[in-house]
């Protein structure tokens, strides 16, 4: 393993392979990449409906530890 992208990638049982170096420079720099249409649009809905409503309930303190 040559750097945390990998490590984390093989720790989900994931083929290191299935990144551009591209991708997996942005998963160590970044800690995220972006993976188009890997959720479809009534997961996003249920989602933000879902982020609404904690938001909601939460008010002023919505975030807070």
């Amino acid at each position: 393993m040559s750097n945390i992208s990998d490590q984390y990638l093989d720790a989900l049982g994931a083929d290191t392979n299935l990144l551009t170096e591209e991708q997996k420079e942005n998963l160590d720099n970044k800690g995220f990449i972006v993976i188009p249409n890997l959720i479809d649009a009534l997961w996003i809905k249920k989602l933000q409906i879902r982020f609404d409503e904690v938001m909601e309930a939460e008010g002023e303190n919505a975030g807070a530890s």
